[in-house]
């Protein structure tokens, strides 16, 4: 399945941004502009499928940072569910 993220199609929940307006200004600002980038173009993003994860199904890498992500299939959204340093993470 590939996986097409785009600003349109992209949710942000109340969790993802409390832990994302925690993170120093640096990282949000760094963070934004890679997801900026894999917005513009989306064969750039390291995503990989995570495996008995209850919080998600996969999961973005943007340096240190991992946000983690799922599919509704109704809305045809994806919608951003953590945004962690990784090793809090894992």
């Amino acid at each position: 399945m590939k996986i097409e993220l785009r600003k349109d199609n992209c949710v942000f929940t109340s969790r993802f941004k409390r832990e994302f307006n925690k993170l120093e200004f640096n990282d949000q600002k760094n963070i934004r502009s890679k997801l900026n980038e894999i917005f513009k173009n989306p064969e750039k993003a390291l995503i990989k499928k995570l495996t008995n994860y209850n919080l998600a199904k996969y999961r973005l890498r943007i340096g240190h940072f991992r946000l983690l992500f799922l599919e509704d299939r109704k809305k045809k959204k994806w919608v951003f569910a953590a945004c962690k340093k990784r090793k809090d993470l894992y």
